[in-house]
């Protein structure tokens, strides 16, 4: 967003927002758990630490704040992507994917998980479809989100990949 980078640093626990034009920190937010992931859209930059989804309202870069904890359904969380109006949080253990709308960031609804093959790391999107790569099975799979609240997995995966990660 803008002219600024969205860091999260997991060994310290810190959420910072960094004016690139100057290079200059322009806030320091602890928190609670360690952070592992972070996506930004619009004015709110979206965390994952410790099985929770945090939900940053940074339209003050200077002062983000909390808007949401989301404690989530699925566990050992690895990616959030926003699409729309929905967050689609991969979990790696249970090799799943939750999808949160996020309409209200402020009160974001849980929806269905759908089962995906082993070791997800990350997910990409194009119209009607959400694809999802497997480290674990070496491969894609493709899920329906025509309907967000019920992902479906149409059992039609691009296989033959080499562990593939991010997308």
């Amino acid at each position: 967003k803008g002219s600024y980078a969205y860091i999260i640093n997991g060994s310290s626990h810190y959420f910072q927002i960094i004016d690139t034009t100057v290079g200059v920190v322009v806030s320091s937010t602890l928190l609670q758990d360690s952070p592992t992931f972070i996506t930004v859209a619009g004015q709110y930059a979206y965390i994952i630490a410790n099985g929770h989804l945090l939900i940053y309202d940074i339209s003050n870069v200077s002062r983000p704040s909390l808007a949401y904890n989301l404690a989530m359904d699925i566990a050992d969380l690895q990616c959030v992507r926003i699409y729309g109006n929905y967050a689609y949080v991969l979990s790696g253990n249970d090799a799943k994917v939750q999808t949160v709308n996020i309409s209200s960031p402020t009160s974001p609804i849980k929806y269905t998980a759908v089962a995906v093959s082993s070791g997800p790391m990350d997910i990409a999107f194009n119209g009607t479809h959400a694809y999802v790569s497997c480290f674990g099975a070496g491969r894609i799979d493709v899920i329906d989100i025509s309907n967000p609240q019920i992902p479906v997995n149409l059992n039609t995966p691009v296989t033959g990949l080499s562990n593939p990660r991010r997308m």
